[in-house]
């Protein structure tokens, strides 16, 4: 006789979607009354539902104190993205069962300052051709709270650099890209086919002052025995390429960019660096878990965006 293959136990029939939602929306907004409003509930029954999940744990998940609100316990913390993947699978289940064959589940996407403006928009088109109704929600930070929004099951994936970007999440690589050195049209390397970064030590240079391009750029400075008489530092991008623009100093750029201007019309000129550094990967990162439908496809668009954009990697 074949053996079955051996079945993991099912649930406790205690468990239910609806004390899941309830969590997950007291979570989300840390009050009992606010949590009510959003899932169209009365605060009694959001209060109810999440004691019988507790009961049903046998563990508190959160802490309610009347003057600070509500607080996760460190069970509820790491209950919170398990519980927001049972909805979003019972979701996805619920439309295959209806046919809804252009619907997914609600998808959301994280990415650094400078990697989004080039990267997130083909991605959302891409996924918006393929899920017509595809609910798709996006936020831009730095890099170390985006890895904090992707483990707490804030995030499905985060567009990120790969330098620092914590081991403990799952990589696809997107693209691998040399740095660049960026200059106004009218400095007199603006014609070379590559430039060597000490031809430009006593020029000032300006500084992405944000994490990792901060390090990044500084490691390269130093390894190429580069040490500029006067650092402009901005932590907005945009910025440090109109302070390029007007002439007041050069950059580095991390990966090459598709806008040859700043805001205001000054025309910019990226330059090989020779020797060229290392080069630096941008990725796709998500938890290590098995991915649900929705992100498996969401990180594939990521891929086959990022190569129409720059290339096979």
């Amino acid at each position: 006789m074949t053996d079955l293959p051996h079945l993991p136990p099912i649930p406790s029939p205690d468990i239910t979607l609806r004390q899941l939602e309830c969590f997950v929306a007291v979570a989300e907004d840390s009050t009992i009354t606010g949590a009510a409003a959003r899932i169209h509930s009365s605060g009694s029954a959001v209060s109810d539902a999440v004691t019988a999940l507790e009961r049903a744990l046998g563990v508190p998940v959160m802490v309610r104190r009347r003057s600070q609100g509500i607080t996760l316990t460190s069970t509820g913390r790491s209950l919170l993205p398990l519980a927001r993947e049972v909805l979003a699978g019972a979701h996805e289940l619920e439309l295959v069962a209806r046919g809804d064959e252009g619907r997914v589940a609600p998808v959301r996407i994280g990415s650094f300052h400078t990697i989004a403006p080039t990267f997130v928009p083909p991605i959302i088109r891409r996924f918006m051709a393929r899920h017509p109704e595809a609910e798709i929600s996006y936020i831009v930070g730095e890099q170390d709270v985006l890895a904090q929004q992707l483990k707490s099951g804030d995030l499905d994936i985060a567009i990120v650099y790969e330098l620092d970007f914590p081991l403990e999440f799952e990589r696809v690589r997107l693209v691998r890209s040399l740095p660049v050195v960026l200059l106004p049209e009218s400095h007199r390397f603006a014609n070379r086919a590559s430039v060597q970064l000490q031809e430009l030590g006593n020029e000032p240079f300006v500084l992405n002052d944000i994490a990792p391009s901060r390090q990044y750029a500084l490691d390269i400075l130093n390894d190429a025995g580069v040490h500029p008489p006067h650092v402009h530092a901005s932590a907005n991008y945009d910025l440090c390429r109109s302070l390029v623009g007007e002439g007041i100093g050069w950059t580095i750029l991390m990966d090459r960019r598709f806008s040859p201007s700043t805001w205001s019309g000054k025309t910019l000129v990226e330059i090989p660096i020779e020797p060229a550094p290392q080069p630096l990967g941008i990725v796709a990162a998500s938890r290590a878990e098995a991915h649900p439908p929705r992100v498996a496809d969401l990180i594939q668009v990521a891929k086959e965006a990022s190569q129409e954009l720059m290339g096979t990697v």
